[in-house]
């Protein structure tokens, strides 16, 4: 993700995106007409749905406290809002596998004017105008990063991408002056019925390299869809991938079993072999589904451990940095 928005204070403008990966994100339920119509993949994340669900709760408690919070009152101070409570979603795709065709449409309560007096303090800021929309970008502070383009739409969804095209085609999409995505009867359905997803993907000419066993399995899949969502009491989700024949399914699901019985084993991280448990795998002709269920305890404690390695690897680099300060402070 980094690649996408690249480095340095410019970089604040995908904050948003760090917000997301952290664990708060979406706009609201997914809108396929934001989307182009054909995508190799597409991922979301509903930040609205995650707040009011008791895994966003304990994220938010966590990062409410004052060694997190600190972070915070710089970004504010940066974007003019709070991403825990102005985030409403993340939507990213892309038209093919390779990280530079990818997209990110960030949706939140911010202010446009002041984005935009950013994105014009950044390295080399320039500024084209496509149909009457302003389309910004800017250098990265790595000189063989590539350059990051962003517009706004509407003064609510903000565009960015590596690539001019891929704004300009996104905003005619959100404009409705090309086709969006169409379900084709393959969106996943939230489990049990009626519960908001958290995180939805959908994807299809998967092309991922390697020979390693989860690199095997994107191959067979001619489709793959997850939904996560959570209720009161468990965290559930369902990964379905679609082959081409019984055969690659029954080899997707040995490859899965297998790669979840190893992950349940794992000593070094036992959170992650505690969450492997709570996953089922299960064929059915062509298909294979893979199940999750797991109870808010074991959610609860997987989260907290995250959030406490997050921060004391976060508190060990600002003690490097510091050593790193005074180091060449000695030297002057």
């Amino acid at each position: 993700m980094s690649k996408l928005f690249g480095n340095g204070r410019a970089a604040a403008l995908g904050f948003f995106l760090a917000a997301a990966a952290a664990g708060s994100a979406l706009a609201g339920g997914f809108q396929p007409k934001t989307v182009i119509d054909d995508p190799a993949w597409v991922l979301h994340m509903d930040a609205d749905a995650l707040r009011q669900s008791f895994v966003g709760k304990r994220i938010l408690e966590k990062l409410d406290q004052p060694e997190s919070a600190k972070g915070f009152v710089f970004i504010n101070a940066m974007l003019t809002f709070d991403p825990r409570k102005s985030l409403h979603g993340l939507t990213l795709y892309s038209a093919t596998t390779s990280p530079a065709d990818g997209v990110a449409l960030v949706y939140a309560d911010f202010d446009a004017a002041r984005l935009i007096s950013l994105a014009e303090s950044a390295s080399d800021h320039q500024v084209v105008t496509n149909k009457g929309r302003a389309i910004h970008n800017w250098a990265n502070e790595k000189g063989d990063a590539p350059r990051t383009f962003a517009a706004i739409y509407d003064g609510k969804v903000a565009v960015f991408a590596q690539k001019e095209k891929l704004v300009i085609t996104a905003l005619d999409v959100l404009a409705g002056d090309q086709p969006g995505f169409k379900d084709n009867g393959y969106f996943p359905k939230a489990e049990p019925a009626g519960a908001s997803p958290i995180l939805f993907a959908v994807a299809h000419k998967l092309d991922v390299p390697g020979t390693e066993p989860h690199a095997v399995i994107f191959k067979q899949a001619k489709h793959l869809s997850m939904a996560i969502a959570a209720t009161d009491a468990e965290l559930v989700g369902k990964l379905s991938l679609t082959t081409d024949n019984e055969d690659s399914a029954q080899q997707v699901a040995l490859i899965a079993q297998g790669l979840l019985a190893l992950l349940s084993l794992s000593k070094d991280n036992p959170d992650a072999a505690a969450f492997t448990r709570a996953l089922k795998v299960k064929q059915d002709g062509a298909n294979v589904e893979v199940r999750l269920k797991a109870a808010k305890s074991d959610v609860m404690e997987i989260v907290n451990g995250l959030m406490d390695k997050g921060h004391k690897d976060g508190q060990g680099d600002e003690d490097k940095g510091k050593r790193k300060d005074k180091e060449k402070s000695d030297k002057n």
